[in-house]
């Protein structure tokens, strides 16, 4: 009987070792989400609709953490919901995307806008830099009105000084006229900054009409803008700036890297660092990260 015991004991031991030996389950693969979204126009504290204004609010699934939307304006920004601003009559299209641990996917749709708005609204950063009307900004005289450093800001890899400004009056005469309709007129008033990315020879001051071709989009010229809002903490509202060869501060620079001797950029977007007043003065501080470092650029404006 003891013996039947003992081999019904090691057949039960053997059977247990056999379980526990057995891995774990393998957790399920993640899904992609699944995009989608709703929009309508937007509608201001007094019930009025702006038509020219969409909201868009996301009803993406499968738990994504990032949400995005771009717009064939040019738009692009972050965030679960979302207001896009539409300046011009006209069909456009808006895609959602979201990212998920497994990937990610889009949703896109068409809206028409009926109208075209001769204004944009004119709140925040878009106050600031046009006065709800037309403001001129030029780089500020000051040390520090351009300098670049690493990308968390902890050191100075170089800075102008007020010695160095006034070895560079062809960028320092240099306007940038921001207008509540949205546009950006840049004007070099018939010179520019060489550095060897607009010609060959660095370092100078040189004449509009003898800029190579390959960059005379970086030349006086008409473009817009755009403020890109935050839509989460810690982020800074944006400004982006609209049209072959449009710039602010150096041309070369632009977001995740530098283009020296061309082409010129479609659109560049900075991080507004801040905009003060002090006396008769306005100052506007941008910055941009072109992938190894930052630029910072600093402008002002009379009253």
């Amino acid at each position: 009987m003891k013996t039947i015991n003992k081999i019904l004991l090691s057949a039960s031991l053997a059977v247990f070792a056999m379980v526990s030996c057995d891995p774990d389950p393998a957790p399920p693969s993640p899904t992609l989400p699944v995009a989608s979204f709703t929009w309508s126009f937007a509608v201001d504290s007094t019930g009025t609709t702006d038509s020219n204004t969409v909201d868009l609010v996301s009803t993406a699934t499968g738990s994504p953490f990032l949400y995005e939307w771009s717009a064939s304006n040019g738009s692009t920004i972050s965030g679960e919901t979302a207001s896009i601003f539409f300046q011009d009559a006209g069909t456009y299209t808006i895609t959602h995307t979201v990212f998920n641990a497994a990937g990610q996917a889009s949703d896109s749709t068409q809206i028409t806008i009926s109208s075209t708005s001769n204004t944009l609204p004119c709140i925040g950063a878009v106050q600031s830099l046009t006065d709800c009307s037309s403001r001129t900004w030029k780089m500020a005289f000051a040390d520090s009105a351009l300098w670049v450093g690493p990308t968390d800001g902890s050191a100075t890899w170089w800075s102008i000084g007020i010695s160095a400004i006034q070895g560079r009056s062809c960028l320092w005469n240099d306007e940038w006229i921001f207008d509540i309709n949205g546009s950006m007129e840049y004007k070099t008033n018939g010179d520019v900054w060489s550095e060897g990315y607009v010609d060959p020879n660095p370092e100078v001051c040189f004449n509009d009409a003898d800029v190579p071709a390959a960059t005379q989009a970086w030349l006086s010229g008409n473009h817009s803008f755009q403020i890109i809002e935050p839509v989460a903490p810690g982020q800074r509202t944006q400004l982006k700036v609209l049209g072959n060869g449009a710039f602010m501060g150096l041309c070369k620079v632009i977001n995740g890297g530098e283009v020296p001797g061309g082409p010129p950029a479609s659109s560049v977007t900075y991080d507004i660092r801040n905009i003060v007043q002090v006396g008769t003065k306005r100052y506007l501080e941008l910055e941009i990260n072109y992938g190894v470092g930052i630029w910072r650029f600093v402008f002002e404006s009379e009253d």
